[in-house]
């Protein structure tokens, strides 16, 4: 478990780290999207990280944090995102709805990374995404696991959700 003075020197220096790549790359694009993956999303550390989501607004980037797990509507409410990536399964037609109601883009994971099968099928929500991926990340999965979920959501490409 991490101090209070060891939480704040990390942020600090991965701010520092995410201040130079800017420097370093903000001529070459048009918009830079920088997404933090749940484990820097520590809601006990909910108001050091605003200091770097506010630091990354300044800077101009889009903002997004990318989630596996499930998070409660609460530890979303007051954080300036302008993405949202969520396992689409993990929740219930109502919290759904709530999310839909953040002013932020959704990214809808829908392709389980386990089976690579289409996991979701809630048009609603489908159609108020932003994009539409695999639930997580496909790193660790077999490799004819993402071949399938590649596939299935190259069938959804109609949509022109595809991230």
């Amino acid at each position: 478990q991490l101090s209070q003075a060891e939480i704040l020197n990390l942020l600090n220096w991965y701010q520092s780290l995410i201040l130079k790549f800017y420097l370093e790359h903000k001529n070459s694009f048009n918009k830079i999207l920088f997404v933090m993956d749940e484990p820097m999303f520590d809601i006990k550390l909910k108001k050091e990280l605003g200091s770097v989501i506010d630091f990354l607004i300044e800077t101009d980037m889009e903002l997004g944090i990318h989630c596996c797990s499930k998070l409660e509507m609460t530890d979303l409410v007051g954080l300036k995102l302008d993405y949202l990536s969520i396992d689409c399964t993990l929740y219930g037609q109502q919290e759904l709805l709530r999310i839909l109601e953040l002013e932020t883009n959704l990214i809808s994971g829908i392709v389980s990374t386990v089976s690579g099968d289409i996991s979701f099928k809630n048009e609603t929500v489908l159609k108020a995404s932003k994009y539409i991926s695999p639930s997580c990340g496909l790193a660790l999965s077999k490799i004819n696991v993402c071949h399938k979920a590649l596939s299935n959501l190259s069938h959804l490409r109609s949509l022109d959700k595809i991230i």
